[in-house]
């Protein structure tokens, strides 16, 4: 096998390694943060409300570094914020387990938040754009569908953690479990990740075969001209009301089903 063929095969390895960052970040640290709620609040004494604003601190600081998302990526480039990203994730889990007070669990949410934000899928998904020139909404999808792959495994090995009888801080080790987890896959995909293909050996788009059409391309439009469409608006109307529901219902339905006596095995299923 040549040089040239193999350096452009390392696409595949950037795609494996996008697969696994939406996969532990996103499977670990995101997926299954209700299981924490009920067993946090009634150890500490915390309200849920009052607790749940750690949420709040971490949807707030993803959407500011999504804000100013390209602009870093483009004077850091997505290696050097990556490692960023699974340091705050690490940091997070770490503030997580030793937290004894709201205001300390806003601290483990807000860099959470801006872990997750430069680890996953926006990252993921402008990694992707970088290495590939076709199929890139196939592959961003596979890579973005592991983080529910990665949610249900994560749910069997910290549940038993978090709620062993007779040590009501279990999740503290899970946290720690996790940061652990996180710190690993950190380490190896800062190792392998490349910012990008190498200039001197553009991948041009390989020929697409003649076959019957299943549909249209659509590329979308750019952002000056969405402004001026009402339909901008009430999609974005709708993508917001969408995100609330289904992040409020995701933060508390694990504590709920606990209330009604449902066992932490099965709500962790």
């Amino acid at each position: 096998m040549s040089m040239q063929k193999r350096k452009l095969e390392y696409k595949w390895v950037i795609l494996a390694l996008c697969i696994l960052m939406n996969f532990v970040c996103l499977g670990f640290c995101s997926s299954n943060k209700a299981m924490y709620l009920a067993v946090i609040t009634d150890v500490l004494g915390i309200k849920r409300s009052l607790f749940s604003i750690n949420e709040s601190c971490r949807y707030i600081a993803s959407a500011l570094v999504n804000v100013f998302f390209g602009t870093l990526v483009y004077k850091y480039g997505v290696r050097k914020l990556t490692a960023v990203g699974f340091l705050a994730t690490v940091a997070a889990m770490v503030t997580n387990a030793v937290a004894e007070s709201v205001p300390v669990f806003c601290i483990g949410g807000t860099l959470l938040g801006i872990g997750l934000a430069l680890t996953t899928t926006g990252m993921t998904g402008s990694i992707v754009r970088r290495w590939f020139t076709n199929d890139i909404g196939k592959y961003t999808g596979i890579v973005f569908a592991s983080n529910g792959l990665g949610g249900a495994l994560a749910a069997q090995i910290a549940s038993p953690i978090i709620n062993q009888p007779g040590n009501p801080f279990g999740y503290r080790q899970s946290y720690l479990l996790v940061a652990a987890i996180v710190a690993v896959t950190g380490i190896l995909v800062v190792a392998l990740l490349r910012d990008q293909p190498k200039q001197e050996m553009p991948v041009k788009p390989a020929p697409v075969a003649k076959k019957k059409n299943k549909g249209i391309n659509w590329y979308g439009i750019d952002l000056a001209t969405a402004r001026k469409k009402p339909y901008f608006y009430i999609a974005a109307a709708v993508v917001l009301a969408t995100g609330i529901c289904l992040q409020g219902i995701n933060s508390a339905y694990i504590a709920h089903l606990r209330d009604i006596g449902m066992s932490a095995e099965f709500t962790a299923t």
